[in-house]
């Protein structure tokens, strides 16, 4: 039950929210009439199994939510967005709306002398445009990252050091902190203002494949560990029930 429950939130939740909870709400009540059952009979081993069940989806669904928000949130995000190649910095924005992951052509860069870091509850939030010989102005592609820039000129940000990256995973921006950095480094580098809404804003990593693959292992390793470790106290707790109905019945 538990391995079902975990397996409906990692492979269907996704598409089929409304089914899966349909499914946890089933499988609760299935185990609370055997409990029921049980009870009414007096049959220990029911009553015991009913419990099992019931024990069994309320430790699957907050796993379940955990394993969905932390790891295939992202990765059906990446699944199911675009995925670009030799993409060309000058390139307008508005093209790739859709994108989750992008490719450059090798002669994209970041310009870390135009980056600039947005300061907000403490905490720098930094941009980097990304650029390609020739160009000088209207970047709409940045590199972003939080706490490893300064407040002018410098990007410390994961792969920003690392010449050999031409690619990024684009990162949404529900509250608008990154947007307005980059609106402030438009107007403090002299780069002429791009409309926000089609300004794409990327983590910048060499392999956005790979990513959305660990993503999927960390997953499926999470999933196996925890399934195991339950399936071992399902057992241990399966044993010392029937060894105490048996000394019971004699």
């Amino acid at each position: 039950v538990f391995s079902f429950i975990l397996s409906l939130f990692v492979f269907a939740f996704e598409d089929f929210e409304p089914l899966v909870w349909g499914l946890v709400l089933c499988t609760m009540l299935l185990g609370l009439l055997i409990l029921a059952m049980g009870a009414a009979t007096g049959r220990r081993a029911q009553f015991t199994l009913g419990c099992l069940v019931i024990a069994s989806v309320m430790a699957a669904v907050p796993v379940g939510q955990y394993v969905q928000s932390s790891y295939m949130d992202e990765y059906w995000r990446l699944e199911y967005g675009g995925f670009y190649e030799r993409v060309k910095p000058q390139s307008p924005g508005a093209s790739y709306l859709d994108a989750t992951m992008l490719g450059f052509e090798e002669t994209a860069f970041l310009d870390v002398k135009k980056a600039l870091g947005f300061m907000k509850a403490g905490h720098y939030f930094c941009v980097a445009p990304v650029f390609s010989s020739g160009m000088t102005s209207s970047p709409q592609f940045w590199a972003t990252g939080a706490d490893c820039c300064e407040p002018r000129g410098s990007f410390a940000c994961p792969g920003a050091e690392d010449t050999t990256v031409h690619s990024g995973v684009v990162i949404s921006d529900s509250d608008g902190i990154f947007k307005r950095a980059v609106r402030m480094a438009q107007s403090v580098h002299g780069l002429g203002e791009v409309p926000l809404q089609e300004v794409i804003l990327m983590s910048w990593i060499s392999e956005p494949d790979a990513y959305k693959r660990s993503l999927w292992w960390s997953a499926m390793i999470f999933v196996g560990f925890v399934a195991f470790s339950f399936l071992a106290m399902g057992l241990c707790a399966g044993f010392c029930a029937v060894h105490r109905l048996s000394s019971e019945e004699l």
